[in-house]
């Protein structure tokens, strides 16, 4: 928990906040995303296994060559889906550990609070976004979806805290 945190929420904002990351150590979510990160760093080894066999001096063979070629292909293709859905994986994760904290903590207004003041100071131009006293990690700041950042969102690790909010508030 961070100083901001501790300064900016309530008593009951911040139960929400630790229940939301309770309930990603009760659902194993950092396994999950150890299990994704170990199968892209797989592929990304096939990848560099095949630019070394590219590079390799003595492999002018054309057999090697596209073998090495095909694994680079294969490789770059793997880790960028891998990316994708490491980041998938994780908004969905980030939507049950919102449930999860609903159901710890025993309300939603907790959790629902603390995303909404999140959102205004992510908003917030005149806030230093290095400052100390943010409430919200980097993780968490994201972009403001709209149709021409649609492919910035498929790379985020977070829902857009205005779908999080609007998802709790059907809870009240």
């Amino acid at each position: 928990m961070s100083v901001g945190a501790l300064e900016k929420l309530n008593q009951t904002e911040l139960e929400g906040v630790l229940a939301h990351e309770i309930s990603h150590v009760v659902h194993g979510d950092a396994t999950i995303n150890l299990f994704i990160a170990s199968y892209t760093y797989g592929l990304n080894f096939f990848y560099l296994q095949g630019k070394q066999q590219v590079k390799f001096k003595n492999a002018m063979s054309l057999n090697i060559l596209l073998s090495g070629l095909g694994k680079m292909l294969v490789g770059s293709l793997g880790m960028f889906a891998a990316i994708i859905l490491e980041a998938c994986v994780s908004r969905k994760r980030e939507c049950l550990a919102d449930l999860g904290a609903v159901r710890l903590s025993g309300k939603a207004v907790g959790i629902h609070n603390a995303l909404i003041k999140a959102l205004i100071e992510q908003n917030d131009p005149d806030l230093d976004p290095f400052s100390e006293n943010r409430i919200v990690n980097a993780g968490l700041r994201s972009a403001m979806f709209t149709i021409r950042e649609a492919y910035l969102y498929l790379f985020d690790s977070h829902p857009p805290l205005e779908k999080r909010i609007a998802k709790l508030k059907l809870m009240f």
